[in-house]
């Protein structure tokens, strides 16, 4: 049974007891979380120069976020992460202290995205 919403921004699916035991045994299975991505390839190793990171390795915080990441990726924890919180606190210092580093790298990303996305609109015409 499904119920959506009218936005259709979230979507409530209820599943049974069995259904939910399959997903724990398959992420028991799973050495590694899906929703990290690309970052981490099928033999565990972290990809560092993944796009999918965003320059975070870059950088006045780059080997803090590399110590925050890789303690999330490879946390044993029953709640994943919940071992790496002073490596999270370190970074977030971190960012907050360079913000205006990470702010402007934000800043030049998106413009080049906007202007690439404009040279192809005008080649389309």
């Amino acid at each position: 049974m499904e119920f959506k919403n009218k936005s259709e921004k979230d979507k409530i699916v209820f599943i049974s007891a069995d259904d939910d035991n399959e997903v724990v045994e398959e992420k028991e299975k799973a050495p590694l979380r899906s929703d990290i991505g690309e970052a981490v390839g099928p033999d565990g190793e972290i990809d560092w120069d993944c796009p999918c990171l965003q320059g975070m390795t870059d950088g006045p915080c780059g080997e803090v976020f590399k110590a925050a990441f890789g303690c999330f990726v490879y946390s044993q924890e029953e709640e994943k992460g919940s071992d790496c919180i002073e490596q999270f606190k370190v970074m977030h210092e971190c960012l907050n202290e360079n913000a205006a580093y990470y702010l402007e790298n934000i800043e030049e990303g998106g413009q080049e995205k906007e202007e690439g996305q404009g040279q192809e609109q005008e080649e389309q015409e």
